[in-house]
């Protein structure tokens, strides 16, 4: 059961256009993967920081969304919290021009 959901998971990953979503892969320069992992991974390496969980929490209640009770539905959650960020960031930016 769980390989079904892990091989679902990965064609949505590797081909979101099936899934009626879009891919979230954007090209960047080294030295901002560089910042990114420098700025980032110490919390991942660490579990997830309360900064992260709070910040999904409060898009979770603005969405209605619970935590996922299973894979399927994880995927689909953090798919809803990449694009609502993505969203926030670019609203952001464009506010910053």
């Amino acid at each position: 059961m769980w390989l079904s959901g892990f091989i679902t998971m990965v064609h949505r990953y590797n081909l979101p256009e099936i899934y009626g979503t879009k891919s979230y892969l954007q090209d960047c320069s080294e030295m901002d993967a560089s910042i990114f992992r420098d700025t980032f991974t110490k919390d991942l390496e660490a579990g997830l920081s309360d900064a992260y969980e709070e910040l999904f929490d409060i898009c979770m209640e603005e969405g209605d969304k619970t935590r996922p009770p299973n894979l399927d539905d994880a995927v689909d959650l953090l798919v809803y919290l990449l694009d609502n960020i993505n969203n926030e960031f670019e609203s952001i930016q464009l506010a910053n021009l």
